[in-house]
């Protein structure tokens, strides 16, 4: 109710700035992605995509993305990890966002690009090679997910390497085990 007057600030500032700001650097290419998430359904989405609780849960998607995207920005630390059982995920249906889709690749692309021509030294340079190698086969994994999600749209089955697709999203590999 009080902050009514300074979001509607906020958004005027964020939705004056040109098409190149968004485009400068890694971090508002994400937020660009994630702006993706608040367009009006497509016609052509399920009608429980087209519902104020949908709407919602993109909200929700938004907030816990760029939560994740300023606490990796603020701490400047690699995120830790645990290695144990891991799981199989079958083929699963993917969120027709397309448009969300095509905004994580070309994010994705342009970090890579943004990358590769930032002067790195030449004993970092084999880290900044992989980093260029990770944003590029992010971005061709977006391409095939967009893809997906295009054709589940239309309604058009997926081919077995659609279904890999996403199989291989949550892990690679296919082993039968944990829970």
């Amino acid at each position: 109710k009080y902050y009514q007057h300074n979001l509607a600030a906020v958004r005027n500032v964020l939705h004056g700035l040109d098409r190149k700001a968004w485009d400068e650097t890694i971090y508002t290419q994400w937020l660009t992605t994630l702006r993706t998430l608040s367009a009006p359904a497509d016609d052509r989405m399920p009608e429980a995509m087209k519902t104020q609780t949908w709407a919602m849960k993109q909200v929700n998607t938004q907030m816990a993305s760029w939560t994740q995207l300023r606490h990796d920005t603020i701490l400047y630390v690699k995120q830790s990890y645990t290695e144990g059982l891991t799981c199989y995920y079958p083929a699963g249906f993917v969120e027709p966002v397309v448009p969300f889709w095509a905004a994580m690749d070309a994010m994705a692309s342009r970090s890579a690009t943004l990358l590769e021509q930032t002067p790195f030294p030449d004993a970092v340079k084999a880290t900044q090679a992989k980093q260029v190698k990770f944003f590029r086969d992010f971005a061709t994994q977006m391409g095939k997910i967009r893809a997906v999600a295009e054709k589940q749209l239309a309604q058009k089955d997926l081919t077995a390497d659609e279904r890999k697709v996403l199989e291989d999203v949550m892990q690679i590999g296919h082993a039968r085990f944990g829970s």
